[in-house]
């Protein structure tokens, strides 16, 4: 039987194909259509847009996706060459004010965990933090300046962190800190006869009189509740070894503990650059779910990335 070309790609295909899809194939009559692939230049179906806007077909992302696989074991190897693994120590849920040195981000950043690790070859012990935007999501109409969708980035104060930016970029920006402060003060109250994020998120809805306005205060006031009642359950107040911590609370980049890249930190490499990866929170131990948030540090340790991995 002689095949006929589909009106929109012009590959062959049977006449009743053709009949039955108003003369096309079966894939463009899906949506499906053929598009050429930047990396090897061939027209096919299945094409994937990459953050960069390169489009790429199938086989030419798997090969991509090795190439970045390889990059990060090579990484995490140089990081293990530059940091002495063995001083690695966690304390996790620290203090607000052990980890800003101002309120400015009090109520949109959750403290996780704080870390303390020589360099190799010194004695000097160096402080950073892992800590997370969870509970809010960006407005559309933000600016685009840190902190950004994928990344905040934080200045190196001594011990703790400097942040410079703009906070409208989170939707809801102009209610979270009073909010957050009447959580803070009346959670001792809420929490009674409250056995569940549901019970908690109503109560505060019904007796909060502050203006909440449109964004997500349901999402937010649930991952404050998760967030205590983590808290709760797992802060310390010191410093132990990283190796006393759950893999599942906290894991460290080694080059045989290699954690896994998504689209996340592809944006944020393709902005930055490569800087040293450090260690990993994941958002379970925090929050009821979320964000898993990674931890690199630029070439003079100055600055601190902290990347979000939406799971």
């Amino acid at each position: 039987m002689e095949k006929v070309a589909c009106r929109i790609c012009g590959n062959m295909v049977l006449p009743t194909t053709s009949q039955k899809n108003d003369g096309c194939c079966a894939l463009c009559v899906r949506g499906i259509f053929a598009e050429q692939c930047d990396v090897c230049q061939k027209a096919v179906n299945g094409v994937s847009k990459m953050p960069d806007g390169t489009k790429m077909c199938i086989r030419c992302n798997i090969e991509s996706s090795k190439q970045m696989s390889k990059q990060w074991r090579e990484l995490c190897q140089q990081t293990l060459e530059r940091i002495d693994i063995t001083t690695l120590k966690v304390k996790l849920f620290p203090a607000y004010n052990e980890v800003f040195v101002n309120n400015q981000c009090q109520g949109f950043y959750y403290p996780l965990c704080s870390l303390k690790f020589c360099n190799v070859g010194s004695e000097v012990e160096e402080t950073v933090h892992i800590v997370s935007h969870n509970g809010l999501w960006f407005a559309q109409e933000g600016e685009p300046n840190n902190p950004y969708e994928s990344f905040t980035v934080f200045e190196k104060v001594k011990d703790k962190y400097k942040f410079h930016g703009s906070l409208t970029n989170f939707s809801g920006w102009k209610y979270v800190q009073l909010l957050f402060q009447y959580l803070e003060e009346h959670y001792t109250s809420l929490i009674n006869d409250c056995n569940s994020s549901d019970a908690f998120l109503q109560k505060v809805l019904n007796e909060y009189k502050g203006k909440l306005g449109d964004f997500d205060k349901e999402y937010y006031i649930t991952t404050y509740y998760e967030f205590k009642k983590k808290r709760s359950k797992l802060k310390s107040d010191q410093f132990v070894p990283y190796t006393s911590i759950s893999s599942e609370i906290f894991a460290p980049f080694t080059d045989t503990n290699f954690i896994s890249v998504g689209e996340e930190i592809v944006d944020y490499r393709q902005e930055r650059g490569i800087d040293w990866p450090i260690g990993v929170c994941w958002s379970e131990s925090f929050f009821g779910d979320g964000n898993h948030v990674f931890l690199f540090l630029d070439e003079q340790q100055e600055r601190a990335y902290l990347v979000n991995q939406y799971s």
